[in-house]
């Protein structure tokens, strides 16, 4: 038997083993493998490509919690307007912080331990700021969340050094867009020469800027949206079809937990982008945002699994479609299933583009511009490209919710188109983003839904005796209830 082995996440050698079988080197890295009373299946590897990277560290089962973490610090978002910096309210300007004189939103907030430490640093400016207009998006809440996580050097060593160690990816965020060196440099004088940050270097906080760029994570508090970093899981690597999901939304904690089987030793994905989105759109801003090339098994497959999310009918033959020739080159010529010619990429995203602008256009609850858009478009459109599905869902979700429009109020025909689509999306889907996803869940639920309504129908006008009505109902609400699972929130006891 063995005595010693290396730790689960930062390979040092160690005597500590937990009763799972894993290593650990101390007390810290005990709490992030066992937060509570459950062991979390992942540990750290690394490669000199992409650094460190999580794997599964023993096969894993859908719906498993697999990740748990804290946030390091949680902000407003940049281009937030002014909100309590203690609990993230609306503020009107009643209420102003006793020392530092920012907006709260009363009393409870005062002295709180999230605003305490930047409160008794904006407290002592000798410019204080200016807070005339609150319906207006302003430039110091752009600073909170990396002076939070500069703050950490102060308060949590540890936890600033593990920060240290992500990427910032600064030198190709400097060359990619001249602007950003400039408001980089803004918030580095802001926090060296008004606030007199003296325990910080310039370099460390340009670095602590572009870590919070690259791996924080958008997070919503009751409306209004944050910006956060979670030191584990921003660990796992991206896939746009990846094999975790969020079990717990991205708020002071986040969880994840596997979306199919995994097996041991795989790597541990998120997705970063919507999974509807198409082929050029998100390997765009995966490369401008993150800076890197995806390579992920939907990426490297034209078709994307079989879903055609991208696929073009050709506009020279009219009846093919056209797909990437090299789908991992975003320059790549896009060649014809039938004609076999090659069309430039710009057509494709010209042509999203001019349906994008189409769509926002329409107003939320308007089938017949949706209905419209959707006739309008299909000659150059095939029936599974991403933005025909997004307007196909746009209008069956109109069906169901909109006054007069309630499932009760539909005709049989409605309901029967609308369990066909969500027939139809939940194969989609299978494709996209395959295993217990929320999308599924949703959708699930949602024919169920229609299904029952269909068979009440059905049933009323004798087309189903009331033994098959039973049986339909049985079956239809064990199937949301086997759905409800896949879309609430995990609880492991100790934990979430």
């Amino acid at each position: 038997m063995e005595t010693t082995g290396h730790c689960f996440y930062c390979a040092k050698e160690s005597d500590d083993q937990c009763e799972c079988g894993e290593w650990m080197c101390g007390l810290e890295h005990a709490l992030i493998h066992r937060p509570g009373k459950y062991c979390l299946p992942f540990k750290v590897c690394h490669s000199p490509e992409v650094g460190r990277y999580l794997v599964a560290s023993r096969d894993i089962k859908p719906l498993e919690l697999v990740l748990w973490d804290r946030a390091a610090a949680v902000g407003p978002a940049a281009d937030a307007l002014p909100v309590c910096l203690e609990c993230f309210g609306k503020v009107d300007g009643s209420f102003l912080c006793p020392k530092c004189q920012f907006p709260l939103c009363g009393s409870k907030c005062v002295g709180k331990n999230l605003h305490k430490d930047e409160c008794e640093l904006f407290s002592k400016l000798e410019k204080k700021i200016n807070f005339s207009n609150l319906t207006e998006k302003h430039p110091i809440y752009s600073t909170i969340a990396p002076l939070r996580l500069i703050l950490l050097k102060k308060k949590n060593r540890l936890l600033w050094d593990s920060l240290c160690t992500l990427m910032d990816h600064n030198k190709e965020r400097f060359a990619s867009d001249p602007e950003m060196p400039k408001m980089f440099k803004l918030i580095v004088d802001f926090f060296l020469d008004e606030i007199k940050l003296d325990f910080v270097s310039s370099e460390e906080v340009y670095h602590i800027i572009g870590v919070l760029l690259t791996n924080g994570f958008e997070n919503d508090h009751e409306g209004v949206q944050g910006r956060a970093i979670y030191p584990n899981l921003s660990l796992a690597s991206h896939a746009c079809r990846a094999n975790l999901r969020h079990a717990v939304s991205p708020g002071y904690q986040v969880a994840l937990q596997a979306q199919v089987p995994i097996q041991k030793g795989t790597e541990l994905t998120i997705r970063y982008t919507h999974m509807l989105q198409g082929h050029l759109k998100r390997r765009k801003q995966i490369s401008e945002v993150w800076f890197f090339d995806c390579s992920c098994i939907r990426c490297c497959d034209p078709t994307e699994n079989g879903s055609l999310a991208s696929a073009v009918i050709c506009p020279k033959c009219k009846t093919g479609v056209i797909l990437p020739i090299d789908s991992l080159d975003i320059h790549s010529m896009w060649r014809c299933s039938g004609c076999q010619e090659e069309t430039d990429p710009k057509y494709i995203i010209d042509l999203e583009e001019m349906v994008d602008t189409e769509m926002e256009d329409v107003e939320g609850m308007d089938i017949a511009g949706y209905v419209t858009l959707l006739e309008k478009y299909k000659p150059l459109l095939p029936p599974t490209h991403y933005l025909m599905v997004i307007i196909k869902r746009y209008i069956q979700a109109i069906y169901g919710t909109k006054p007069g429009l309630e499932l009760d109020n539909m005709t049989l025909t409605q309901l029967e188109d609308k369990a066909k689509f969500c027939r139809s999306f939940i194969r989609y889907l299978g494709k996209l983003d395959p295993g217990y996803s929320q999308h599924l869940g949703l959708s699930t639920i949602e024919l169920s839904k229609v299904q029952l309504e269909i068979a009440r129908r059905k049933s009323s006008e004798g087309e189903i005796d009331k033994l098959e009505l039973v049986r339909q109902m049985k079956e239809n609400m064990a199937l949301q209830n086997q759905a409800q699972k896949w879309i609430q929130v995990v609880r492991v006891d100790g934990l979430v």
